[in-house]
């Protein structure tokens, strides 16, 4: 079962704030692909166009997050974000029946995001 969130918040900034919530909550978190990381090893990011912009210059990011428990299976988080607006999707392992618990924890880190972000508004 694959969950989904969506927020008006940007995808590094959403991103970072759940693998520390996560982190502090004893759950192992690890960046398995960041876009913008990629593009900047390429020898001339330059020349990367984004498909979304057309453009070299773009805001648009991709993250997968590795996240378990010490000693299991590790489920995903895979986000994309674009216009400083974040899709994320929560990947469970093959049979993991303890995504239900990791997913309680995103939806608190995301609420408290959330409403941190309007605050500043």
């Amino acid at each position: 079962m694959k969950l989904g969130f969506s927020l008006n918040v940007p995808c590094d900034e959403t991103m970072d704030y759940i693998a520390r919530q996560l982190g502090a909550s004893g759950w192992e978190v690890t960046v398995s692909f960041d876009l913008q990381s990629a593009r900047r090893a390429l020898a001339n990011p330059l020349t990367c166009l984004c498909p979304y912009h057309g453009t070299p210059q773009c805001d648009c990011q991709y993250r997968v997050l590795l996240v378990n428990r010490p000693g299991e299976e590790a489920d995903s988080i895979v986000a994309h974000g674009h216009d400083r607006r974040t899709e994320l999707m929560l990947v469970p392992a093959a049979g993991d029946s303890g995504a239900g618990d990791l997913a309680l924890h995103i939806r608190a880190a995301l609420r408290e995001l959330t409403q941190a972000h309007r605050s500043l508004f």
